[in-house]
């Protein structure tokens, strides 16, 4: 059931320009609505390049990532190596 009274009652106008347009400014403009905070373009493009995650380019993403002894951080790490 949608809720009435919305411009967006679904979420899906929220959503669909993220399949619409596939820029890595895009990808920026929507994490910043997102999140409510600048995130480096740089940083995106790289990430959706494909290339592996360095701990500069996820500490660009997440601030709040820390590399001091953070089990959930390790595993990215591990991955990114392979």
């Amino acid at each position: 059931m949608f809720t009435s009274g919305s411009d967006d009652p679904d979420g899906s106008g929220f959503l669909f320009p993220l399949l619409t347009d596939r820029s890595p400014e895009a990808a920026q403009a929507h994490f910043e609505d997102y999140y409510e905070r600048p995130v480096p373009l740089d940083a995106v493009r790289h990430a959706l390049a494909g290339h592996p995650l360095t701990p500069a380019v996820v500490m660009a993403l997440n601030p709040a990532a820390s590399d001091k002894e953070d089990a959930s951080f390790e595993p990215m790490l591990e991955l990114s190596a392979e």
